[in-house]
């Protein structure tokens, strides 16, 4: 038969696991082992014995490559980062950029936003700060004056601009954190900026500004001022000034920061660059000339208040009231001064109220300009109150005062969350993946985080973890959890009937539920050994009975056939009874067979053994043969014995043929041997049992007295 191999004349033997025969009938072996069985190729298997057809091509992602001797029996699978084809003899090693898990029959090319270094089953997601094209063994920077958030980048598209008024020197940041606020004194206009540009002379800034700020009146500045330099007292400066010039002859000014120089009142005069005027003789006056002699008495030598100042009172011989700070007077003649509107404001004698700087307010006639404060900002002009500054953007804060625009908002970092303009860690078990967040999400089904997390770790296998986790729990002993993602206790699932695991939890595949060895089975969890009577091979839930016949010992993996002699009727048998004298049995028996007449058996027989010669059983069921009687005798295997015959006797009995009687002597049928006494008869011959004259003879001899014993 096919699948099978044998010596000259048999038997046939079954091919064993990883060989095979095709050959019909058995063919003729040159030795006795299954050398004449061929080996599966290489990239096939075999785990079936008596096989007549080619071995199982390895499916993909296996391989094998039997020895000189024996075939492969199992195809053994690729390693990670490994690939076969159906039917392969090596797998091929994935080379960087590319990867394979079980069962691939070629190595695949990492997708966009992930890399691999070669040999792996998986390739790594890119982290935050990083992207990737196709087929990529490393993961490329976002440039400096970007940013990433996320991760798995496919291009550096995906790379976000440092806004304006902010840059950034570092290449692959992983959030908005990196990007800088410029430094008072620069600015920058455009977004993605690696450095800011210096304000020029005339100009200055805050911090993170995309435009550089005018000098007020009265102030000045050079190259990448931070702020604007008050002029001193008898010198002005008017708006965008790069230096202060001085008050001309005839005018002064006694303050800092002022925009224009007042003339001297009458009867006063200056010399150029002065804070004050000095006073004229008495009974003089000054005009633009010089002091005179006073004409008249009327009012028109009186000198109008100059702007900046005002009265209320009349027939006034001293100069007119400064307007206070928040207050100016813009004519000559003002008898009162105005105050300053909203969002604007004057030092003391202004001619002219000057606008607060963004970040500032001021309420009408309010001396100074007030910051707004920390996590608010103000990017409008002319306002008046502090309801005016816009509060930073939910998930955004701000330490700074006086804040300029929004970008002084900055994004609470990735892991954080804004609460009550702070920014708080993200609690265990969960996330925020992105910068600006107001609340934080919860880790799903099978993924953890701890404190502060910006993204949620998956649990390895055999482990799972409800939504909102900290940590990943592990499966309990006799159970696996070969996939990820798993939110329950009910997620992880039973080792199958007959196996078991009671060497680790978290077990990640059910080739960690070991089966139960044959002669045991599984109840509960564990392996049992099975009772006498019973067997199991492996893997098995439940002990099968001996059937009859057989019998089996504790933790047995198969019944035994009853020994030749003995047997067993029931089901279950521990061990076999003896077969009785007079019976016998073949292996396996359920019952002893009574010996046939003419046959014996003893105890234990595997056989009936025919009578010797001599003997004889003539009933079934001998325990032992009767020997014949004398003058009787049997061959072997007699169910009788028989009578000698004529002519022939035995004197003893177990004899197996009748002895021809001698001279002198004769016998009848079932006779002993007769002397007849020559003496006695001298002139009678000794007749054999062939003659019928004995007869007469053994009348008249049995009329004598016996002859003495021979």
């Amino acid at each position: 038969m096919t699948g099978r191999w044998g010596p000259p004349g048999g038997p046939c033997i079954v091919c064993s696991a990883g060989k095979y025969n095709l050959y019909p009938g058995c063919k003729a072996c040159s030795n006795t082992s299954d050398l004449d069985c061929e080996l599966c190729a290489m990239g096939t298997a075999s785990t079936s014995l008596g096989r007549n057809t080619t071995c199982d091509t390895c499916s993909a992602g296996k391989y094998s490559f039997p020895a000189n001797t024996e075939g492969a029996q199992t195809c053994e699978p690729c390693g990670d980062g490994l690939a076969a084809p159906a039917g392969s003899s090596n797998c091929t090693s994935c080379s960087s950029g590319s990867y394979a898990a079980a069962g691939f029959s070629a190595c695949v090319a990492c997708p966009a936003g992930t890399f691999g270094l070669g040999l792996v089953s998986a390739c790594t997601v890119c982290s935050a700060g990083k992207y990737s094209l196709l087929g990529a063994s490393t993961c490329t920077n976002c440039f400096a004056g970007k940013y990433g958030t996320g991760q798995g980048f496919p291009s550096s598209n995906y790379c976000l601009d440092c806004g304006l008024g902010v840059y950034s020197t570092a290449s692959g940041a992983s959030s908005s954190v990196t990007c800088s606020l410029c430094l008072a004194g620069k600015f920058t206009n455009t977004s993605g900026t690696v450095a800011c540009a210096g304000c020029v002379a005339g100009t200055y800034s805050t911090i993170g500004v995309s435009a550089c700020q005018s000098c007020a009146p009265g102030t000045f500045s050079g190259t990448s001022a931070s702020a604007c330099g008050e002029c001193q007292p008898g010198s002005f400066a008017p708006e965008n000034a790069v230096t202060c010039q001085p008050c001309a002859e005839g005018s002064y000014t006694p303050r800092n920061a002022s925009s224009n120089c007042s003339l001297c009142d009458l009867g006063l005069y200056s010399y150029s660059g002065m804070s004050h005027c000095l006073q004229c003789q008495a009974g003089k006056f000054k005009n633009y000339e010089g002091c005179y002699v006073c004409s008249n008495s009327t009012d028109a030598d009186c000198q109008a208040c100059y702007p900046g100042s005002a009265s209320t009172l009349a027939g006034r011989q001293t100069r007119c009231d400064w307007c206070g700070a928040g207050f100016y007077s813009s004519v000559y003649g003002s008898q009162t001064c105005t105050p300053c509107g909203n969002g604007t404001t004057s030092l003391e004698g202004a001619t002219d109220c000057f606008s607060c700087q963004l970040g500032t307010y001021a309420a009408i006639g309010s001396s100074v300009c007030t910051p707004c404060p920390a996590h608010t900002y103000l990017d409008v002009p002319y306002q008046g109150s502090l309801t005016s500054c816009k509060q930073c953007p939910a998930g955004k804060v701000s330490s700074y005062t006086g804040a300029q625009t929004g970008l002084a908002c900055t994004s609470c970092a990735a892991g954080t969350y804004e609460l009550s303009r702070e920014c708080t860690p993200c609690g265990s078990g969960r996330f925020s993946s992105d910068p600006g967040q107001t609340v934080c999400g919860a880790c799903q089904n099978g993924t953890f985080s701890g404190l502060g997390a910006s993204f949620c770790q998956a649990c390895p296998l055999g482990k799972y973890a409800p939504i909102a986790s900290s940590v990943c729990l592990s499966c309990p002993y006799h159970t696996y959890l070969d996939i990820q993602f798993q939110g329950s206790l009910l997620d992880c699932r039973p080792c199958p009937s007959g196996t078991y695991n009671s060497v680790v939890q978290a077990a990640a595949s059910l080739d960690q539920c070991l089966p139960c060895p044959a002669g045991k089975y599984e109840i509960n969890r564990t392996c049992q050994t099975c009772k006498s009577g019973s067997y199991s091979p492996s893997q098995a839930s439940a002990c099968l009975l001996c059937p009859s016949g057989s019998y089996s010992p504790s933790g047995a993996s198969d019944c035994k056939g009853c020994p030749p002699g003995s047997y067993t009727l029931s089901n279950a048998s521990t061990n076999c009874s003896a077969c009785p004298s007079g019976t016998y049995s073949l292996e396996g028996s359920t019952v002893c067979e009574e010996c046939q007449v003419g046959e014996y058996s003893w105890i234990y027989a595997s056989a009936c053994s025919p009578c010797p010669a001599g003997t004889s059983s003539n009933q079934t069921g001998s325990a032992n043969c009767t020997p014949c009687e004398p003058a009787s005798y049997s061959p072997a295997a007699a169910s009788t014995c028989q009578l000698c015959q004529f002519g022939t006797f035995t004197n003893e009995s177990g004899q197996s043929i009748c002895q021809p009687c001698r001279n002198g002597t004769f016998a009848g049928e079932g006779s002993r041997e007769v002397s007849l006494s020559s003496h006695s008869f001298p002139d009678k011959p000794c007749y054999g049992l062939d003659s019928r004259q004995p007869i007469i003879l053994l009348d008249i001899f049995l009329s004598y007295p016996p002859p003495p014993p021979l």
